[in-house]
């Protein structure tokens, strides 16, 4: 490998001006009869193929590394490529649309045994989304049964959220928390659940947010993957235009 200063007349620079170079600039140089010194060489002698690819060793590093960050963390993977200001919108916005999504329909939106087919989009969120899960299934639902006392039904015992006239109570017997009747005086007192499930096209709503809130962040997982082109000075481009 070795140096050569690009302003030397021998050396002529064209761009491309395709759909390609529009994501990634690309252009060739024409090196004709270029004058190379003795100290123009950039390590040893026939070791440039390996400094080559020790640089894609070090790319394909931080590729791997930005990806695992954007799926910990909306955004994150931007900010470990140094793309600090790109990062922190994008994660800003899908953390928004996701919480969004719990303010419009309660933590009921998010829920892994109920609406198992919308958590896995949800689920792309990344630890965030597993959290909410974690919280509203260990400390918002409790066993009881699945019917209405109304209902003739078979009652069948599951985890679920609470109804407006039940309150969560630990049982000793089962080791498990449960949904226990409220007595009149209870409900007077103004005793309840610590949530109840939202319901028609509220519940739906904040479910939809809290999806595409994770398919968002699923396009933006597959951009840290990309290597985004900086923004060329105004100079740098007239200099193209000229050589081209």
């Amino acid at each position: 490998a070795f140096w050569v200063d690009l302003t030397d007349p021998s050396v002529t620079r064209s761009a491309f001006d395709d759909l390609g170079s529009r994501a990634i600039g690309r252009a060739s140089l024409h090196f004709d009869d270029t004058p190379i010194a003795a100290d123009a060489l950039i390590g040893e002698e026939g070791a440039g193929f390996i400094s080559v690819m020790q640089g894609f060793d070090y790319s394909r590093a931080i590729i791997g590394l930005a990806c695992i960050g954007a799926a910990i963390l909306p955004g994150l993977g931007h900010v470990l490529r140094g793309e600090a200001k790109r990062g922190l919108l994008a994660g800003a916005s899908i953390l928004f649309l996701f919480f969004s999504g719990l303010l419009i329909g309660g933590i009921d939106v998010v829920d892994s045994r109920e609406d198992r087919v919308w958590f896995i989009g949800q689920a792309l969120v990344g630890p965030v989304a597993f959290g909410v899960d974690y919280l509203h299934q260990e400390h918002f639902k409790a066993f009881g049964s699945e019917t209405s006392p109304a209902d003739n039904r078979a009652p069948r015992i599951v985890s679920r959220s609470g109804r407006p006239d039940e309150k969560r109570v630990w049982s000793d017997t089962n080791s498990r928390y449960e949904w226990q009747r409220l007595t009149p005086e209870e409900l007077a007192a103004g005793v309840g659940p610590p949530n109840t499930k939202s319901v028609a096209k509220v519940n739906e709503i904040g479910t939809l947010y809290a999806t595409l809130a994770g398919m968002v962040n699923l396009i933006v997982i597959l951009d840290a993957l990309i290597v985004t082109p900086r923004k060329r000075r105004k100079p740098e481009l007239e200099g193209r235009e000229d050589d081209a």
